[in-house]
């Protein structure tokens, strides 16, 4: 299949691929989901532990996101440590709303990618994003290798390369505000993140 490019997708498209997401791809684990969204509230990165890697992160990777045989030994230490080393780029962002952010300003630039790269030291580009979700759920997007390869980031998998792929969300979440705000407020979706709700339809659309 041709790549596509993310912020040409139509909202049509946005709205068919999230509902039958919800209406038969959502197993019972959308409630370990929801659990580890609620438990990473209480993380305070500059005090975390590893009993929160090895619970609440673990859990999101593992039992939710199946990415057991993507983790190498000795992934949870270097995880606390890479955490650790960006906890202050961390917290300007985990209230931060993507649609409402300047992420074009050289600090946010930098900030990306350095986020991304240190903890891309510890653990793969899907669980990456999937960490950076949990902790900033309405900044940072998330991304697998289905999306990436649909829409020409297989090999774009550096701070650059996810850096340009949040680029491409925000300008859908910028053209489709009302619409997929709307769509929040229906159904299964209201709990839900804008970026969750996108990446759901991305992630029917690989």
């Amino acid at each position: 299949m041709q790549n596509k490019q993310i912020s040409n997708i139509k909202i049509s498209d946005i709205k068919t691929n999230a509902k039958k997401y919800n209406d038969g791809w959502e197993y019972i684990d959308v409630n370990i989901f929801k659990k580890c969204l609620q438990d990473a509230k209480g993380i305070n990165l500059s005090k975390i532990k590893m009993k929160q890697i090895k619970t609440v992160i673990q859990m999101l990777l593992v039992n939710w996101g199946g990415m057991r045989r993507a983790l190498r030994k000795g992934w949870q230490d270097k995880l606390l440590k890479a955490l650790k080393c960006e906890k202050d780029k961390l917290n300007k962002y985990r209230r931060r709303k993507l649609e409402k952010s300047d992420i074009n300003r050289k600090e946010t630039i930098k900030d990306i990618r350095e986020i991304y790269s240190t903890l891309r030291g510890a653990i793969g580009p899907t669980s990456v994003t999937k960490v950076m979700h949990l902790l900033c759920p309405g900044f940072f997007p998330m991304w697998d290798y289905g999306i990436r390869d649909r829409f020409g980031y297989s090999n774009r998998t550096s701070g650059k390369g996810y850096y340009d792929y949040i680029t491409e969300i925000q300008k859908i979440l910028m053209n489709n505000q009302e619409s997929i705000g709307k769509m929040k407020k229906a159904g299964k979706y209201g709990w839900k993140s804008k970026l969750k709700v996108i990446d759901e339809a991305l992630w029917m659309m690989r």
